[in-house]
């Protein structure tokens, strides 16, 4: 008699009526037999669900597929070990280095608490954009705690620090007796990382911010950093991805930093910063900075928000209630926000009414999975006068109008009605806005609409560019077209008032005029192929700063208008 099998230890449970076997799962019959599925899951689990809040995910490649620490965890339970290799320097292997800047290992001990070795980058170095980085794979956002860049450095006669993680930048100030400090002193800064951080290969950098005008005669300055580590924040230390660090401005939440800094001798009540139970929208708890007619002082508050990237929340965009001192001038700034009156990244210049107003703004690409600092302040008016903002209600929203741009925000300025970032002013008589008008516009229905009515004016307008790699002999260029409302407003063949150019950086290198026409005019900037995958800016200026005209009203005001902007290769470009 042959024996019979047990039924689960045998692949074939039933046969067809014409003899062929019907196989148990995991098995495939083929020629009349069954045989081992070998076929990979194409979605593989693990079999008991792994649990984020515990710093774990499921790894496929096991068999069967297990769960263990998350990326940068370890042990049991997982714990935060780190993610950096030689996050002191004290291994130059485990740093690549590009466009001149060195790791050192054989540094010597410059701060008795840490280890040896720094990140090195001259004056030449940072003028040609020169970074160290590493990359290494970061646990995903749902297994991980919020976590935070620590950084030791020093970056003297320079524009401070970059600090990055893919194609995301923050920057650092600078340091030394420039910057109010000591030479020679070291610094450690902490930054919360955003979205892009989290989930895969991120690769981290630290390495320069901008080019300097010395840059192009006798280059100054230099940068070393002695420490980078990736670690947990503090509670409350950072804003989950797509919030805002206590949006509502509740007393209780805390989150904002206050700055109220008078002047020698003044009333101390004279500058004043803080949550206002009663300030805010419909009566609740606010942000307020307020200052007197004679004071000279600086107030100025921030907070931080977490821009999702695109995946995560599609079209973000920024928006906030605000009340102002009407007629008085108040300052928006974004990135990283260092005191009243320091100007990196503007938002906007504007104007206050006293009453309730809500503003939007689309967030640029080099903001998407930042996590970037959002301050205000007070501009001093002409007369003097007591002025005081509240804000209240900011958040992260999505808006159908800000389109998904990842290189450079909104080329054709299709997100009108919206206000548009980058905008600094000087007085009432000048203005920056995007107008929906097809009539106006070169192509679509938007386009930028600079306008002035006054002589004395100035206006600044800049726009972050993801500078491309070179093509061959072709260098990165940036390619605008500009019209004039009016390009003979006096008649007679009497041009503009004000000259209009295109400076690069915040060295302002590479001026070029957009001189006025009969119609579209195509204008050509030429971007540093040294910042190859940077954010680089590129600035609009109207008037000029260094030799301002008398003020002198301008009837009918004049109007510059600029669309369809474009980065491509150009041959009459520096390719390096």
């Amino acid at each position: 008699m042959r024996p019979i099998f047990a039924m689960a230890a045998f692949p074939i449970v039933a046969a067809t009526g014409c003899g062929l076997p019907v196989c148990a799962p995991g098995w495939l019959e083929a020629d009349g037999q069954c045989i081992a599925d070998d076929t990979p899951d194409p979605d593989p689990k693990c079999e008991v669900p792994c649990e984020p809040q515990a710093h774990e995910v499921c790894d496929t490649e096991l068999e069967p597929p297990s769960c263990v620490c998350a990326p940068g965890y370890g042990g049991n339970p997982c714990v935060w070990v780190g993610v950096l290799r030689s996050p002191g320097f004290d291994d130059d292997l485990a740093w690549s280095q590009t466009n001149g800047a060195v790791v050192d290992p054989n540094e010597p001990r410059t701060r008795t608490d840490k280890d040896p070795g720094i990140a090195f980058l001259r004056a030449s170095v940072v003028c040609n954009g020169g970074a160290v980085s590493q990359t290494v794979e970061m646990p995903p956002y749902g297994a991980a705690q919020a976590l935070i860049a620590e950084v030791t450095y020093q970056a003297e006669n320079v524009y401070g620090l970059g600090v990055g993680y893919n194609d995301v930048w923050r920057t650092l100030p600078s340091t030394g007796e420039l910057a109010g400090g000591e030479a020679g002193e070291w610094v450690t800064k902490r930054i919360c990382l955003g979205d892009a951080a989290y989930g895969g290969e991120v690769k981290f950098q630290v390495g320069a911010v901008d080019q300097q005008p010395a840059c192009f005669t006798d280059p100054v300055g230099e940068i070393k950093v002695d420490r980078l580590v990736i670690v947990p924040a503090n509670q409350n230390e950072c804003p989950p991805v797509g919030e805002v660090l206590n949006g509502e401005a509740e007393e209780s939440e805390g989150g904002w930093v206050f700055i109220d800094e008078e002047t020698g001798g003044e009333d101390t009540e004279a500058v004043q910063a803080w949550f206002d139970p009663d300030g805010g929208r419909s009566n609740t708890s606010g942000a307020r900075i307020y200052r007197e007619a004679v004071s000279s002082g600086e107030v100025g508050m921030s907070t931080q928000l977490s821009v999702p990237l695109k995946e995560t929340l599609p079209s973000p965009a920024l928006r906030f209630w605000w009340k102002g001192t009407t007629g008085n001038r108040f300052h928006a700034e974004i990135g990283t926000y260092d005191a009243p009156g320091v100007i990196r990244r503007a938002v906007e210049d504007f104007v206050g009414n006293g009453g309730d107003t809500n503003f939007v703004y689309c967030l640029p690409p080099w903001t998407h999975g930042n996590v970037v600092e959002l301050g205000f302040s007070i501009l001093l008016n002409s007369p003097p006068q007591t002025a005081e903002l509240i804000v209240d209600d900011v958040e992260i929203v999505s808006d159908p109008n800000c389109g998904e741009f990842t290189t450079l925000f909104d080329p054709g300025f299709e997100s009108a009605p919206n206000r548009t970032m980058g905008v600094t002013t000087t007085s009432t008589d000048e203005w920056v806005e995007m107008r929906e008008d097809s009539e106006l516009a070169r192509n679509g229905n938007g386009v930028l609409e600079l306008g002035y009515k006054n002589a004395n004016s100035l206006i600044l307008y800049e726009t972050w560019v993801l500078v491309p790699p070179s093509e061959g002999a072709k260098g990165p260029a940036l390619v605008v077209w500009y019209d004039y409302a009016d390009p003979d407003p006096l008649g007679s063949g009497t041009p503009p008032v004000l000259p209009v150019r295109s400076v690069v950086g915040r060295a302002a290198s590479d001026p070029r005029d957009l001189l006025p026409g009969a119609d579209w005019t195509r204008h050509e900037i030429c971007l540093p192929p040294e910042w190859s995958d940077r954010w680089f800016r590129v600035q609009f200026r109207v008037g000029d700063i260094f030799d301002p005209l008398p003020s002198e009203s301008i009837d009918p005001p004049t109007r510059i208008y600029l669309d369809d902007f474009e980065v491509k290769p150009s041959a009459t470009c520096p390719a390096k």
